[in-house]
């Protein structure tokens, strides 16, 4: 192997390998860094192999669990210090008994960054979104000091990383307006995340055939949180059930991440099953927790289309599963979604308001031909897109750029 192209040794930073957007972007990075040659380990805090993806417990990527000594919270409170801490306890781990990493990718918890570069660590920051505006409840003055000093502490670390890249166009416009000091002297990069299709084929060909009598139905990926903005799928189903009687037939299921340690996930469980009953659908609305791969696979193939309701998403993973399993995808017209949805072709990009979803909803229904047409362009699009080899090439690059002599990213 030449010493372009020799294999690096590449350590992860994740507060929480759980299921959502984030950890499958990580998990995939992993994985295709691994398929360039490289060594990979996943340090986090948290990992339960039953609440996980397979290839963190299938022997593909290891796992350390470091910095779980510190609590996720205090007395309910404190998640977002706790997780710094946490996070800063895992890094000294890796720093004093991990390998000797040629390059640390961290993500979400920036205090890590300074750690490393402070004991010499070449390091990568993926930014999924500004922490900083993740928190949008600063109304008592105690938050508003808590929240200033992590704020502060966010950009200041960043400053310390080689490379930071972010998931979309419209999640660097926010950082550049976010972070106006920070963006004159370390401009991030776009890299999309990826998907490994082969994943979702290997899954098609060990299912069992598709129940052709079953009730057909829309699907809502998301995790139970609130800025999720289920309600609207809700709403626009129980809108698009009554726009005729041949719309009765069918089912709305909502599928995603759920964990019981985290309140607000259970709240907003009992929230969207009070508002089903009060449009009258809570026969028709199916409610499904943490699926596994399979099920999922098989809910993106099974699926008249996928209602993608959240606003402003910094990217979105699902809708490119939508589109690569030949489903027309319903997403917001803002944030992420407007980079990997083509409206009119793909699926449709449209306003947060449940009459206009309800209405390609029913279109979808008596249009099957042309939402077959919509798929196969969706599918089209995401390999060539989205696609994890593409995805492997561009940060096989980056980190090799940071361990190059003489790079300014090596300084």
């Amino acid at each position: 192997m030449s010493e372009s192209k020799s294999q690096l040794r590449i350590g992860f930073i994740h507060p929480d390998l759980g299921i959502g957007g984030a950890e499958q972007l990580i998990v995939n990075m992993a994985v295709a860094l691994k398929k360039q040659g490289h060594n990979v380990i996943i340090y986090t805090p948290y990992h339960d192999p039953k609440h996980c993806f397979q290839a963190t417990i299938d022997g593909t990527i290891p796992v350390e669990v470091r910095g779980a000594i510190v609590p996720q919270t205090i007395f309910g409170k404190l998640w977002a210090l706790c997780a710094t801490i946490r996070v800063i306890f895992c890094t000294l781990y890796l720093i004093c008994f991990g390998f000797k990493f040629d390059v640390v990718i961290v993500d979400q918890v920036s205090p890590a960054v300074p750690l490393l570069r402070l004991f010499n660590r070449k390091c990568l920051f993926y930014c999924h979104y500004p922490d900083k505006l993740l928190c949008v409840e600063r109304r008592s003055i105690l938050k508003k000091i808590y929240r200033f000093f992590l704020d502060y502490i966010e950009e200041f670390s960043l400053l310390f990383a080689n490379k930071i890249l972010v998931n979309s166009n419209f999640t660097r416009e926010v950082y550049q307006r976010s972070f106006k000091y920070l963006s004159k002297y370390n401009n991030p990069e776009i890299l999309y995340p990826a998907i490994d299709f082969s994943s979702f084929d290997d899954t098609i060909k060990q299912s069992a055939p598709v129940d052709s009598k079953a009730s057909p139905f829309f699907l809502s990926l998301n995790r139970y949180e609130r800025k999720k903005n289920i309600n609207l799928a809700i709403q626009a189903f129980a809108q698009f059930v009554k726009e005729s009687a041949s719309n009765n037939q069918f089912k709305l299921i909502i599928a995603g991440g759920y964990d019981e340690r985290i309140a607000e996930n259970v709240e907003h469980h009992k929230e969207l099953l009070s508002l089903a009953k009060e449009l009258n659908v809570e026969d028709k609305v199916v409610f499904k927790f943490s699926i596994s791969n399979k099920e999922r696979t098989q809910l993106l193939q099974t699926a008249q289309a996928v209602l993608y309701t959240p606003e402003n998403e910094h990217f979105g993973i699902v809708p490119v599963e939508c589109m690569y399993m030949k489903r027309p995808v319903l997403a917001c017209n803002s944030g992420g979604p407007k980079e990997s949805v083509v409206d009119g072709e793909t699926g449709f990009l449209l306003q947060s308001n449940p009459s206009d979803w309800s209405k390609k909803m029913d279109w979808i229904a008596k249009n099957p031909s042309k939402a077959a047409e919509m798929g196969q362009n969706g599918r089209k699009r995401a390999i060539e897109k989205f696609g994890l080899e593409a995805f492997a090439e561009s940060i096989d690059k980056s980190v090799r750029e940071i361990c190059q002599p003489g790079s300014k990213k090596n300084n």
